[in-house]
């Protein structure tokens, strides 16, 4: 089943939103999203006015193939031209993974994630989507560290954050990728799946490697959000999960 359709006009390569209220420009695509199976998913393609009718530029008969917005906790997302800035943003529901009576418990189910600015990237195949820039507004106390470097299994912990919320900015730069395991093109098909198999405790080629966050002190509860480096036949691919 389609919910939450939403519908909207892109320029590969800008990140300045279009209006759907006025004319479109030339070379502009249009980006066709709905909320499926857990999942926001889109399509880019032509709209013909005309026919009145969307056209994709890719047919993909599976749609667990399809473009995701989110890989995460991430549904019912819509989005709207902000004609003050120029941009488009989009919004979309998180909603918390507890049984239904601890949601009746707590009063609460879920929360609106943080609103990101979102366009088309230069090639016209894929949205691309950052926080808006008001978010930079609600930085404070920075805590900075730079040349760090590590070896297999090692530790670093990060003192200084005392709270629960914390906007993260890193960079890891490896020797070599050389040894990266091979990808699976079926992993595409239940990304899920295989992001079960590869937990943080399962070693890899390259990763898992990341942060440890939300960790107590004796680490008998923690959260890690790592990555893993996979050779593909033409490319490297990422895998990006938490557990």
């Amino acid at each position: 089943m389609w919910e939450c359709l939403d519908f909207f006009a892109v320029l590969p390569g800008n990140n300045s939103g279009l209006d759907m209220s006025v004319a479109i420009p030339r070379g502009a695509k249009h980006a066709l999203k709905m909320s499926m199976g857990y999942f926001d998913k889109y399509l880019i393609g032509v709209y013909d006015l005309k026919r009145d009718a969307f056209v994709a530029d890719t047919i993909v008969d599976d749609c667990r193939l399809w473009l995701k917005i989110d890989y995460g906790n991430f549904y019912a997302s819509k989005s709207f031209f902000d004609s003050k800035k120029g941009r488009r943003i989009i919004w979309g529901w998180s909603k918390e993974a507890d049984c239904r009576s601890d949601d009746v418990a707590t009063g609460w189910a879920g929360i609106h994630t943080i609103p990101r600015t979102i366009w088309l990237d230069s090639d016209g195949k894929q949205l691309l989507q950052w926080p808006v820039d008001e978010i930079e507004s609600l930085r404070t106390n920075e805590i900075n560290h730079q040349g760090l470097e590590f070896n297999k299994g090692d530790l670093f912990e990060i003192n200084g954050v005392d709270n629960f919320q914390a906007d993260v900015e890193i960079d890891f730069e490896l020797t070599s990728i050389d040894d990266a395991d091979p990808f699976d093109p079926s992993w595409l098909l239940d990304a899920e799946k295989h992001c079960c198999e590869a937990g943080a405790s399962v070693h890899g080629g390259i990763g898992p490697f990341g942060l440890v966050i939300l960790a107590s002190n004796n680490m008998e509860e923690h959260t890690t959000v790592h990555f893993r480096v996979y050779k593909s036949l033409q490319k490297y691919m990422i895998l990006i999960r938490s557990d």
